[in-house]
């Protein structure tokens, strides 16, 4: 983006932003101050684009960012762009004549820093880029550009050549917007190392299950590293239901699930460079053989599938052993409350990080994680049967974390204290009030 202002000498100054690199779209909306100066703003398609929010992403979610739910809220509502703007004088920009140039002499970049350039652009603007002339053109072609890929981050839009106002049609052309970029992704065979997913890959009229079977076969997953695969659910997809009752509703949920067995089987044997892994998990004997192959994992979110599916001890056993590297572990359960309550013991020699915190009814039998420095963890009972605290005894959290976790220093957003360990101070007995469900700690009569 290119916006001009007044130094304390009266000349005239040049601010360039060059991780939006707004400045290199040739149309946009003009807008004019209040002192009839001009400057350039995207559309309203591309500020949706830059507005959109992943759920758990390195840079917003607590665990990964190592800070607080408030100072990731706070953040997240006031940084649109990361990085500093840079701030040129117009003297400092000059042409061959010696003059000084209105805007920045871009086409006079080396080849390497013009790649470096369109590397700071998302898909959106990438394309419209290649509309601007046939030199920017052929340098979008490279496929190193589209290592990248956010295929869910299209807006809900039509044309304006579409004269309805229905959301279903809205949707219809935003899927096929979807597979015209995949089928483009196709053509210039990128090694895709960051892929961005969130659409329903048991809806058969959506198809979206093709895009990844496309990828998987053509080689394009190979190096992929980071993968956030949301395949339960279509978040830009309008509500509507086609299911009258619980059995078709159940029958979906088997459906799909049986699909992303099949994929996700596929995929763990040809990608095995995927260190960064956030998905819904359906906790089946295969899946979780499946996720062990990914042997350099070392972030891992997994999110509930259904609420009818439990995880079961030994299947988490399984999981903990067979990735060795993993650091970081967010584990989200929904797990029946009432006479049925089985706690859970996790272990794990390499595990840092770990929040249970979204979880539901999760309680926790004993800790062996040495390694651990911080834990997310939240008391959250199902909407299972309503069972009276006395009835049922758990660990208290403190006694849990003491005996497996000795090298903590934080639990949620509290520091530990060097003599935690020695006793309960009364900061840390306030924490423990609300997150533990120990007999001490709980008050209150439902679980």
């Amino acid at each position: 983006m290119e916006t001009k202002e007044h130094g304390k000498n009266g000349k005239k100054k040049v601010l360039l932003k060059p991780k939006s690199l707004r400045y290199l779209r040739r149309k946009s909306q003009n807008y004019h101050k209040d002192d009839g100066s001009q400057c350039y703003y995207g559309t309203d398609e591309e500020e949706y684009v830059y507005r959109t929010v992943h759920r758990y992403s390195s840079n917003n979610f607590p665990l990964f960012s190592n800070m607080s739910d408030d100072e990731v809220i706070k953040n997240s509502k006031s940084k649109q762009f990361t990085g500093q703007p840079m701030v040129l004088s117009q003297r400092q920009v000059k042409n061959k004549e010696n003059e000084t140039l209105e805007t920045f002499p871009f086409q006079s970049l080396p080849y390497e820093l013009k790649m470096k350039v369109f590397t700071y652009l998302n898909h959106i603007d990438k394309g419209l880029s290649m509309r601007v002339c046939r030199e920017w053109k052929d340098l979008l072609v490279n496929p190193a550009l589209w290592s990248t890929v956010m295929l869910c981050d299209f807006p809900m839009t039509c044309m304006p050549s579409r004269n309805h106002l229905q959301s279903s049609h809205c949707y219809l052309c935003y899927n096929e917007r979807v597979h015209m970029f995949a089928r483009y992704l196709q053509i210039l065979g990128p090694p895709i190392k960051y892929l961005d997913f969130k659409f329903d890959i048991g809806e058969p009229d959506d198809n979206y299950i093709e895009i990844l079977q496309n990828f998987l076969s053509k080689g394009n997953l190979q190096s992929l590293g980071h993968f956030n695969f949301n395949w339960k659910e279509t978040p830009s997809r309008p509500f509507w239901s086609d299911w009258s009752n619980c059995n078709d509703i159940v029958f979906r949920q088997r459906y799909r699930g049986r699909i992303f067995v099949y994929f996700f089987d596929d995929l763990t044997k040809v990608a095995t460079k995927i260190t960064t892994l956030l998905l819904p998990f359906d906790w089946s004997d295969r899946s979780v053989m499946c996720l062990t192959r990914l042997q350099n994992l070392h972030t891992l979110v997994i999110e509930k599938y259904f609420v009818f599916q439990a995880m079961k001890q030994d299947l988490l056993d399984k999981m903990m052993d067979g990735l060795p590297n993993l650091k970081r572990l967010m584990l989200e359960v929904w797990s029946p409350s009432g006479p049925g309550l089985v706690p859970y013991t996790i272990r794990s020699k390499s595990l840092e990080f770990l929040d249970i915190s979204q979880s539901r009814g999760l309680y926790l039998k004993a800790l062996d994680i040495p390694k651990m420095i911080r834990f997310r963890v939240a008391r959250r009972p199902w909407n299972g049967p309503l069972v009276c605290a006395d009835k049922i005894a758990l660990p208290c959290l403190y006694n849990t974390l003491l005996e497996g976790a000795p090298g903590l220093h934080k639990l949620n957003d509290h520091y530990l204290e060097e003599s935690w360990k020695d006793n309960v101070y009364s900061t840390l007995e306030e924490v423990l009030k609300v997150v533990c469900s120990c007999r001490r700690h709980k008050t209150g009569w439902a679980m």
